[in-house]
């Protein structure tokens, strides 16, 4: 009897230190104060119009079968599957071969699943990532036609590799429409942009070239409304918030394979009144700030950019900020990318409006207004050097290093213009032109 009322005691002294714990940690981080602003921030959020019930998700991620391109390619996505798996490929370029071997005879049905209103995977409520598996091929057929215009051209066939252009960037377009994948989305608007950068001192003198780049960069370069995704992301947070907190639904669904792979700090919150209405509390905080300071016009992508990029989650200071730091806030990775990839496009614009008017570079950049910015929201760089000029961005680390001579790593994203791209008369001489690691 002794031995159970010393187990007892032991028990009750332990159970009282965890809650004398749990009580400290309830204040010094910060549950207490983010659990008191959970109705505020929820009534907030529906305020401004975001999903929070199945019928709004679905009524903006349902793709009707009849406007989806990705029914049309879907075979052709099998197809490259089973026959990279049977192939023995060892090298990038061979890889290239096999699916360039598929893709090419397939370029007709390509085109008309561009053609469509849309071109994403089917979502699904009940298991939303599912269909990022689609995504893989997908992008894969993408990156074969962007590497597919370089094979027209050296073939001679000028026209097909226009058409090509076009039709990536078209895709490229549509892959930008998906919510679920914004980062992927812009890296490939990025791989168009580039090999608009490789084609302009080589084609910069020809007219229907420099038509066919105006028209791509065009198609990339719709406004884009940042609102839905916003919506989706925070929906997405939301979701996943209710696995990691274990109120519904498993870790399994959020691509965890064992229950006990939740994090400490959710073993830790049992203990902590107020722990889930605190971490969901800052969600809705978080996004609803996010959606107020956007600026109004959607071309301020310098703007759109600050805003993604000074969110308050990254003052990690206590656990109420837990879910909104493992599951969302990939908006701050997005802002940048976002920046950096409407610079890019600037930088093209610029040069080919030169080349289409014969401009004189000595009077500055033609393009005005948000044509002109960098990512760091200063003007583009424009030089004048030995053979030419040179229209660039100072690339993802911000600073400009377009200069620094080789090994150093240069991340500026240029286009030289040389005399012979310049000269109207020389339609025979191609720019050779080098600039280390930021160079066409």
């Amino acid at each position: 009897m002794k031995k159970w009322r010393k187990a007892l005691k032991i028990s009750t002294i332990f159970v009282v230190i965890l809650l004398a714990i749990a009580a400290v940690c309830y204040r010094i981080f910060g549950i207490s104060d983010a659990a008191a602003t959970y109705s505020k921030n929820l009534d907030a959020a529906k305020r401004a119009g975001f999903w929070f019930d199945n019928a709004a998700v679905m009524q903006r991620m349902n793709i009707p079968e009849s406007d989806n391109g990705l029914l049309l390619l879907r075979p052709l996505m099998r197809t490259m599957e089973e026959k990279e798996k049977q192939a023995n490929t060892k090298t990038a370029d061979e890889l290239f071969e096999l699916r360039w071997s598929i893709v090419e005879p397939s370029l007709p049905l390509v085109e008309q699943a561009v053609d469509k209103p849309h071109l994403g995977p089917k979502f699904d409520l009940k298991e939303p990532y599912e269909g990022y598996k689609e995504f893989g091929p997908l992008r894969t057929i993408f990156s074969t036609l962007v590497k597919g215009i370089d094979v027209f051209i050296k073939k001679g066939q000028t026209k097909n590799a226009q058409k090509l252009l076009m039709t990536a960037s078209v895709f490229a377009a549509h892959l930008r429409q998906d919510l679920m994948r914004p980062i992927p989305a812009i890296n490939a608007a990025d791989d168009v942009e580039g090999k608009i950068r490789k084609l302009i001192p080589r084609f910069g003198h020809d007219p229907a070239w420099l038509a066919v780049m105006t028209r791509a960069l065009a198609i990339l370069d719709l406004p884009w409304d940042l609102h839905d995704h916003l919506k989706f992301s925070h929906w997405e947070s939301l979701w996943g918030a209710e696995r990691l907190l274990g109120r519904t639904g498993s870790l399994e669904d959020l691509g965890l394979k064992r229950e006990d792979s939740r994090p400490t700090e959710y073993t830790l919150g049992k203990l902590m009144p107020g722990f889930a209405a605190a971490n969901l509390s800052r969600i809705h905080e978080y996004y609803v700030d996010i959606l107020n300071r956007l600026p109004k016009d959607p071309n301020d992508f310098v703007g759109i950019a600050k805003v993604l990029q000074t969110s308050p989650s990254h003052d990690y200071k206590d656990l109420s900020y837990k879910t909104l730091n493992q599951i969302g806030d990939s908006e701050y990775q997005f802002g940048g990318l976002y920046e950096t990839e409407r610079a890019q496009r600037n930088v093209l614009r610029q040069a080919i409006t030169v080349l289409q008017s014969r401009l004189d570079l000595s009077q500055g950049l033609p393009l005005k207004g948000f044509s002109m910015l960098d990512r760091n929201g200063k003007p583009l760089g424009l030089e004048h050097l030995k053979g030419g000029w040179i229209i660039y961005s100072v690339g993802p680390n911000g600073k400009d290093d377009h200069s620094v001579p080789p090994p150093a790593y240069v991340d500026d994203f240029i286009v030289h213009l040389s005399t012979a791209t310049l000269d109207p008369k020389d339609t025979t001489r191609q720019a050779k032109w080098s600039l280390g690691a930021g160079g066409v």
